[in-house]
C-alpha cells in the first residue's frame, strides 16, 4: 500500500512540477507560485501530522496558513538555510499578492 501511496504521490508531484514549469515558460507567474505553495503547504501539513505535531480536523485544515505550519515544523529544520528560504518564499509571494490587488484596485476601482 505505502509503494502505491508513495507513487501517487511521486506522479502528483511530477504533474504539478509539469505544470508549474509550463506557467513560468507562459508568462503565468501567480499561477506558478500557487503552484509552489500547494506543494509546500502539502508538504508542511505532511510533516506536522506524521510527526503528531497536528491531528487533521476540519478546523484545524481552515485555519492552517503557510505562516502557522513553518511555525510548527520550526524546531525540526536541521538548518536554518531552510527557514530562511520558507519565510522568504512566503512574504514574497505576500508582497506579490497585495501588488496585484493593487494593480487591480486601480484599474477597476475594484477593492481586495
Amino acid at each position: 500500500m505505502t509503494k502505491k501511496k508513495n507513487l501517487a504521490k511521486y506522479y502528483s508531484y511530477s504533474a504539478a512540477y509539469a505544470k508549474m514549469t509550463a506557467a513560468i515558460k507562459q508568462g503565468f507567474y501567480l499561477e506558478a507560485i500557487t503552484i509552489q505553495e500547494s506543494i509546500i503547504t502539502d508538504r508542511l501539513l505532511s510533516f506536522a501530522v506524521q510527526s503528531k505535531l497536528l491531528q487533521v480536523t476540519n478546523d484545524k485544515m481552515y485555519a492552517l496558513s503557510l505562516s502557522k505550519l513553518i511555525k510548527l515544523a520550526k524546531p525540526y529544520f536541521e538548518s536554518d538555510t531552510i527557514l530562511v528560504n520558507l519565510e522568504r518564499f512566503r512574504e514574497n509571494r505576500k508582497l506579490l499578492y497585495a501588488f496585484i490587488c493593487e494593480i487591480i484596485s486601480r484599474e477597476t476601482h475594484y477593492c481586495c
